[in-house]
């Protein structure tokens, strides 16, 4: 049964609407996702799901089959009231917060710096699953998760990686399994492509102003670099991040002669 709601006084539309804010978000340990790809993939993944909202014109129902979620219809105008897309397919979920997934220090690490676009943080997440470095750390205060950008550009990755935040000094005890490679735009860089004999790494992508702390820099084995063009200032982040996991990754396997990013 699809239960309508048509106020704007309504208190779950007002709990829903609060969801399109950090505050709102932390205060209900719940978040938004939208769009059938998406809702396609939290089912998929299994991810705790509240509510399912679609608006009056929302007719492929197929999506809905033997879902037992409470499923809410909101007026066309209300339902504009949440939606964070300029072209919405009419459909969104409310989830609970991803659980707490323990992070494997036996892999291959991702570090991610003070990352504060979403745009970027959702596409390094998709890539960082896309080429097997499921274990995704944040530092000095990444963007939020759970921000509509983050998880759209991610493509659903985010509710398959382990992510969890850390603080500057837990990185000193990374060093005891890891290596420990920052991108750098420092005189000391050297070009990833010298890098040929890579062991158990963290790789640390920095903000996309600032590039990675000074005090991560310190501890680092090794500062490393992109080689560009001289035409050419920097590399995004998300790009910077894709180049570096992808040759690591491809230089990690290719001594067992086969490419694995699972």
């Amino acid at each position: 049964m699809i239960k309508r709601i048509e106020s704007k006084d309504n208190k779950e539309f007002k709990k829903f609407k609060s969801l399109k804010t950090n505050t709102g978000r932390k205060k209900n340990n719940l978040f938004i996702i939208e769009g059938k790809k998406m809702l396609i993939e939290a089912f998929t993944s299994k991810v705790s799901i509240q509510n399912i909202i679609i608006n009056e014109d929302f007719k492929d129902l197929t999506i809905l089959k033997n879902r037992k979620e409470s499923i809410i219809q909101l007026k066309n105008s209300l339902f504009n009231e949440i939606t964070e897309m300029k072209n919405s397919e009419g459909i969104l979920a409310i989830c609970e917060f991803l659980s707490n997934k323990e992070i494997d220090l036996s892999k291959n690490l991702l570090v991610l710096d003070n990352i504060r676009d979403p745009g970027n943080m959702g596409t390094i997440i998709r890539t960082a699953e896309s080429f097997g470095y499921n274990n995704i750390l944040l530092i000095n205060g990444c963007v939020n998760i759970y921000n509509h950008k983050v998880l759209r550009s991610s493509m659903g990755s985010i509710f398959r990686v382990n992510l969890k935040e850390i603080k500057l000094e837990d990185l000193n005890i990374l060093k005891n399994t890891h290596l420990i490679y920052s991108m750098s735009l420092s005189d000391n860089a050297e070009s990833i492509f010298n890098m040929t004999d890579i062991k158990k790494h963290a790789i640390i992508i920095g903000n996309e102003a600032n590039g990675v702390d000074k005090e991560i820099i310190e501890i680092s084995d090794k500062n490393i670099i992109i080689p560009i063009s001289k035409n050419v200032e920097s590399l995004n982040a998300a790009i910077a991040a894709s180049v570096t996991m992808f040759y690591f990754n491809l230089i990690s396997t290719v001594k067992e002669k086969k490419i694995d990013f699972n």
